[in-house]
């Protein structure tokens, strides 16, 4: 009922906001006027689905959302129920005022949001290498978190996000200081904030975040040297106050496999690297994440450093239709349109096609089993991640995607049924305004 419900609602909002995007147009004459009633007066229509879009002089507001329904076959031996199932429905509503912007995103399920809130922020653009925000927003260290996932070519995130991605509250300052050559952001978080399970993470955070890419310079006309443009490299180098956070890792399809409470070390670290390369439809990428809780309590007044917090994940992807694949202030956007002209044996494919690929490992210190934070059964001390993923986007707001994830442990998992290994496929059908 409540999967009906949330369904339900979005529709009826997006088929309001076809009307509304027709009445903010307004009067028209002659043949558009015609064309417009016919449109108004058609059945709804998903190529027509539209933001409810409000501008008056400098100010403007957009009122859409996103959401993802799945239908998942879980490996035989895995715990978790297959069927369908509601994995996002996100409401979005932004607004702009001169330099000023601001963006709230109401989480309507709330399996992964502790106060169904993701994003509740506003900022203000001072010049191009400079903007000031406020409030709760992700923190990513790496391009793949740093990406909403429906612009991400998979389902779900790899290990490298959940380690050392979150939501928190907090300021953060970023630019582009060289312009198509170096971006960086400067964050610092209240503790206040949660990570890709929706659990409280508590501990305050100063992070560094640089991207550069060393041959932006270079022109389009530059003949046989643009090839280098795409090269990119980043490093993120993270500081908590203290550690009094736990670790979670999940598979995209969000099978647990490592489970802790709360470390409660003195402090910690996170140091996150990442560098690739992007040119027109094609991607690759690699990003590994480090990070140590120091000084947590062991018993009997003992306090150990668990230096061992380490994943990696390469991916690749490729648009076989032709769309440019585009990096832009810190992640991965909303890739650019093909060519219109023809250039290629996939032309005949109606759509945005893609295939991805991705593979992740996660290797846990061991002294969390020695210590008891956490058991074999519940967790594995490592684990790794291969997902193959076919994208098909037949208009701007809809996406279908089928993805194949293949997992295995060092231990046998009670979540994977007693065993070391899962392999689980899913549809997914998302909704975009």
């Amino acid at each position: 009922m409540k999967t009906s419900a949330i369904i339900l609602a979005f529709f009826i909002i997006l088929n309001y906001s076809t009307v509304q995007a027709q009445e903010n147009e307004g009067p028209v004459t002659g043949d558009t006027q015609s064309q417009a009633n016919q449109r108004l007066n058609a059945e709804f229509n998903y190529r027509d689905l539209e933001p409810i879009v409000i501008r008056k002089g400098d100010f403007s507001l957009e009122i859409g959302g996103r959401f993802a329904l799945d239908a998942i076959k879980y490996g035989h031996a895995n715990k978790r129920s297959s069927g369908l199932e509601m994995d996002y429905a996100v409401l979005s509503i932004a607004g702009q005022f001169k330099s000023l912007s601001w963006r709230i995103e109401p989480d309507l399920i709330g399996r992964n949001t502790p106060d169904n809130i993701y994003d509740a922020w506003i900022a203000l653009a001072i010049w191009p290498e400079l903007r000031f925000t406020a409030g709760q927003f992700r923190v990513a260290l790496g391009s793949e978190y740093a990406t909403r996932e429906d612009y991400l070519p998979f389902t779900g995130y790899s290990f490298t996000s959940y380690l050392d991605g979150r939501y928190d509250v907090g300021l953060r300052a970023d630019g582009d200081l060289l312009k198509n050559m170096l971006w960086y952001e400067v964050t610092a978080t209240m503790g206040e904030g949660f990570g890709l399970e929706g659990k409280r993470l508590e501990s305050p955070m100063y992070a560094l975040r640089l991207v550069g890419h060393p041959f932006g310079w270079i022109k389009d006309n530059a003949g046989f040297w643009c090839f280098l443009q795409g090269f990119f490299s980043g490093v993120s180098i993270a500081y908590l106050t203290d550690f009094d956070d736990p670790i979670r890792l999940a598979t995209p399809f969000e099978s647990r496999v490592f489970k802790t409470g709360d470390l409660d070390g003195d402090s910690g670290q996170w140091i996150h690297y990442e560098f690739g390369y992007h040119r027109g439809p094609f991607r690759l990428a690699y990003e590994h994440t480090t990070g140590t809780a120091e000084d947590v309590p062991v018993g009997r007044g003992e306090k150990e450093d668990m230096d061992q917090l380490t994943s990696w994940v390469v991916y690749a992807s490729w648009n076989i239709t032709g769309e440019e694949q585009v990096w832009e202030s810190g992640g991965w956007v909303k890739p650019a349109k093909a060519s219109p002209e023809k250039n290629g044996f996939f032309d005949f494919l109606p759509g945005r096609w893609e295939i991805g690929a991705r593979y992740s490992n996660a290797d846990i210190d061991r002294e969390l089993f020695v210590y008891d934070f956490t058991y074999y059964g519940q967790s594995t001390q490592e684990v790794r991640t291969f997902s193959l993923n076919l994208n098909w986007q037949p208009r701007d707001k809809v996406r279908f995607s089928l993805e194949w994830v293949k997992t295995i442990a060092d231990q046998d998992l009670v979540t994977f049924g007693d065993t070391d290994r899962d392999s689980s496929f899913m549809l997914r059908f998302e909704l975009l305004v």
